[in-house]
């Protein structure tokens, strides 16, 4: 992938396939989380030069180290890199390997809260709303 297309609509295509390669393939998912970071980088600038911003991204570029909770606890409150700093963007349960590096652990209280309130998203794969009886839509 040495050069990118130019245009966000092929930059949107080449990250939902690089997002669904990284959800489905655990041993080159360190590459494709290289390349994928490349076409996020590439699709801001784009974007940005239109006065839109890029979508947030979807799938980490990287499993949980331990396949277990962080910092002990039963849920993971994933984060995302900003120009500002880590953002919290979704619930999951302390076992799931969709999250990545920036994840930290949080209580049921802290899971139930940021689900219940919206702030945060629960994750389609893990489901941590079923595990905390939620009836989220």
């Amino acid at each position: 992938m040495h050069d990118l297309p130019p245009d966000a609509p092929r930059l949107h295509a080449i990250l939902r396939h690089l997002d669904a390669a990284l959800a489905e393939n655990d041993v080159v998912r360190v590459y494709l989380g290289i390349q994928r970071d490349r076409v996020v980088d590439a699709l801001r600038q784009v974007e940005g030069a239109d006065g839109r911003d890029a979508p947030a991204p979807g799938v980490p570029s990287a499993p949980a180290p331990d396949g277990g909770g962080v910092d002990g606890e039963p849920f993971k409150i994933d984060r995302e890199r900003t120009p500002n700093g880590a953002v919290a963007r979704s619930v999951h349960l302390g076992d799931c390997h969709l999250v990545g590096p920036l994840a930290r652990g949080a209580t049921a209280q802290e899971a139930r809260l940021a689900l219940v309130d919206g702030q945060l998203d629960a994750c389609a794969f893990c489901h941590p709303d079923v595990e905390l009886k939620l009836d989220i839509e």
